[in-house]
């Protein structure tokens, strides 16, 4: 069983390697942006997109959400809105799991040990 800092580290390990591999890596994972019940990228994440000053991300690539999350993460720079709502970097890592529930093993999975 995985604690926060694992799976902290397990993201950046991804993104920290090779980024074709790992791109066809996190596709193979099924781990993708999460939707809504209307087909909509969840609200919070849009919100964090829209927030960020520096980074772009594109939604139809899976590497990117895990870039994301990755970042909120590493620098925690998130609207106030939402950093009411998750508090901190491991509220973040309880919506990743809501959001897809089996994210660890998935990626695990087709990523391996990093």
């Amino acid at each position: 069983m995985w604690n926060d800092d694992h799976k902290d580290s397990y993201l950046r390990h991804i993104i920290q390697g090779n980024k074709n591999m790992m791109a066809m890596r996190v596709q193979a994972s099924k781990v993708d942006w999460p939707l809504d019940e209307h087909g909509v990228l969840q609200p919070m994440l849009t919100a964090i997109i829209r927030h960020g000053k520096v980074a772009s991300y594109n939604t139809s690539e899976p590497l990117d959400y895990i870039r994301l999350c990755r970042n909120v993460l590493k620098k925690f720079d998130v609207p106030t809105d939402v950093a009411n709502e998750i508090k901190d970097g491991a509220g973040f890592l309880r919506k990743m799991e809501e959001w897809t529930p089996g994210i660890w093993p998935l990626l695990y999975e087709s990523t391996g040990p990093l």
